[in-house]
């Protein structure tokens, strides 16, 4: 009757407010039970039984059904479920509709608890609640552990999977490094031959050898090598060319003559400027010509400031790319005296961009080439290049 007549009394009143439900239906169980009356006829299902009629719509899904202890039952697991933490009663609610299913398997232990008045229906009820909860719980819990197994599996996959390529890359960069080797041995027999073999001849058999290619030349372009002002050109070009080309008659060694000094007294850096160099380009056999820069640290020993512009004049003197050029002269310097550090600045200008291609007759190129503390130290570094450039690069 406090149902029937409390206009607050709806549906959702019903399921916020569990404890009025249960009081409510305690006093419903004092009613004769269906079994003690005589037997009435079967009522249509969406007809309540068991004075069903003298409840109001809140309590009616719960007794559309013979047996009014499922209904019970499940009013008591919506009490324990409504007292329970916020986390307990968050899984449980993921699993209502399993928690109403076992509810109604054991109303029969839970009408008799009730009936007595005992306090043992709710804890038993309670007890069927932390069951489920209990069994969810380990199933989060097993399936975490899952979880990190194959994280960890996977992790173990991936480092597998990057030694792998790591691996490979090793055998690539070996294998890399033993055909360049194979094909760098190949050319340096062919080159010591030729040039045990250009060695073998007399300065006359290079000229006359020169000269006949030479005329050979002056032909293909036209030119009639036997007038006056050509006569001789073949033999002038031949010891010009002998001449520009003599670093390779020459060693680092032979321009030194053991102009090496020790001197443990100076420690501080070394600089000659504005060496001038002429050398070939070896694409088109067309001069470039600049100046080169060398400083270096000494480590116990010096060597003779001219033999550094001779160190410049024996790679200079061949066929030659600025870029290798710069680095022949460090790696010499550091050969003869093993420096802390050595730099090398080489700013040249090359007819090849000017005379023909581009022709472009203001442009030049720089290259550098540091070792050691050079290398290392950027102040070093910045200290030298300062020195060379105290008033300025010289035009060429």
């Amino acid at each position: 009757q406090d149902f029937k007549h409390n206009p607050q009394a709806s549906p959702t009143h019903f399921r916020t407010c569990p404890h009025q439900s249960l009081s409510y239906l305690n006093a419903i169980s004092e009613l004769p039970h269906a079994s003690s009356r005589p037997p009435r006829k079967e009522c249509p299902s969406n007809v309540a039984v068991d004075n069903a009629s003298a409840l109001t719509t809140p309590l009616r899904r719960y007794i559309h059904i013979p047996n009014i202890s499922v209904c019970r039952a499940a009013i008591i697991l919506e009490v324990k479920k409504f007292n329970m933490s916020s986390a307990s009663r968050t899984l449980s609610n993921k699993v209502s509709i399993e928690g109403m299913e076992e509810a109604a398997s054991v109303s029969s232990s839970a009408v008799a608890a009730i009936s007595s008045g005992s306090s043992s229906s709710d804890d038993s009820s309670l007890s069927s609640s932390e069951k489920i909860c209990e069994k969810k719980k380990e199933v989060v819990l097993t399936k975490v552990g899952t979880d990190e197994v194959k994280a960890k599996a996977k992790k173990g996959r991936k480092e597998k999977r990057r030694k792998e390529r790591r691996e490979k890359k090793d055998r690539k960069r070996r294998k890399r490094a033993e055909g360049d080797d194979a094909a760098s041995e190949k050319p340096s027999v062919t080159a010591a031959a030729a040039e045990s073999s250009v060695n073998a001849m007399s300065d006359n058999d290079k000229m006359a050898k020169m000269a006949s290619a030479c005329r050979t030349i002056l032909e293909c372009i036209g030119e009639d090598s036997n007038r006056e002002g050509l006569l001789k050109t073949p033999e002038r070009w031949a010891k010009a060319l002998l001449f520009m080309t003599k670093g390779y008659c020459q060693t680092c060694d032979d321009v030194t003559n053991g102009a090496v000094f020790s001197e443990d007294s100076h420690k501080e850096m070394v600089v000659v400027r504005d060496i001038d160099i002429h050398s070939l380009c070896e694409h088109h056999m067309v001069p470039f010509t600049g100046r080169v820069h060398i400083g270096y640290i000494p480590n116990g020993k010096i060597i003779g400031l001219s033999k550094l512009a001779r160190i410049a004049e024996v790679f200079a003197r061949r066929l030659q790319v600025q870029e290798r050029l710069t680095s022949q002269i460090a790696d010499a310097i550091v050969d003869a005296i093993d420096p802390l550090g050595v730099a090398v600045v080489a700013d040249c200008s090359h007819m090849c961009m000017v005379m023909r291609g581009v022709q472009k007759c203001s442009a030049s190129t720089v290259t550098s080439s540091v070792r050691g503390c050079f290398k290392k130290n950027a102040k070093t570094r910045a200290e030298f290049f300062s020195i060379i450039h105290r008033n300025g690069m010289r035009s060429y």
